[in-house]
């Protein structure tokens, strides 16, 4: 739901349509926000963080190598919440309207879990810093705040160094809708030779007589279809 409300707000910044904005929106946006709002708990240090949670896909192991899906506070979760946050904010003091609520969403967004880097210098994908299962997993949940979110950006210099570490970790492998998401986490991390070394990735000719399906590699059949 987080997800879904950020394309409301995308849509009002390229048209600039008001009354899209309150009557549409606006309202979606809000509930959105509500049940962001009811679903944070409190964690041990007192920051906000989403419980249970999970990071798409993916699997991580301890340090008592313990491999699991399910957690609290992961990555992915708290970065939709924080991109709908900011949203949030910046459509209610365009309307104008709700300042009671506005200010108990500026208190949670204040108080959610921050973005941690890893030992290794990578974007910590869970609440700890825990390993992955699969390294090179095709899902880049946790990069959320690259693209298609805006809240690690260049001047967020050792995030966005983390982030860049992420992406290069995963490589530009993966199935099509992978590989076109990290053709634009590439571009928000100016990184031009990088993006089209994945859009070659999503373009590779892949025989339609071939009998397996390609997981891993990308590649595009005769159809069109990758």
């Amino acid at each position: 739901g987080a997800w879904l409300a950020s394309h409301l707000w995308e849509h009002f910044l390229f048209t600039r349509d008001s009354s899209f904005l309150r009557t549409r929106a606006y309202p979606l946006m809000k509930g959105a926000s509500l049940f962001c709002l009811e679903y944070l708990v409190e964690d041990h240090q007192g920051f906000l963080v989403t419980s249970p949670s999970t990071s798409p896909e993916n699997i991580y192991v301890t340090d008592k190598n313990y491999k699991g899906a399910t957690l609290y506070g992961s990555t992915s979760d708290l970065s939709m919440v924080r991109e709908l946050f900011h949203a949030m904010i910046q459509a209610g003091e365009i309307l104008d309207t709700d300042h009671g609520f506005l200010d108990s969403v500026r208190s949670a967004l204040n108080r959610l879990y921050p973005y941690q880097v890893s030992r290794d210098g990578h974007l910590q994908e869970w609440y700890h810093d825990w390993a992955d299962q699969d390294p090179r997993h095709r899902h880049l949940s946790h990069l959320y705040g690259v693209y298609p979110g805006s809240t690690i950006t260049p001047d967020q210099k050792a995030l966005f160094q983390a982030a860049r570490q992420s992406l290069l970790k995963r490589t530009n492998n993966g199935t099509g809708w992978s590989i076109s998401w990290k053709i634009g986490m590439w571009a928000r991390l100016l990184d031009a030779e990088q993006a089209y070394d994945a859009f070659l990735k999503l373009l590779t000719y892949y025989p339609a007589d071939q009998s397996e399906i390609r997981m891993a590699g990308g590649g595009t059949y005769p159809n069109l279809f990758d």
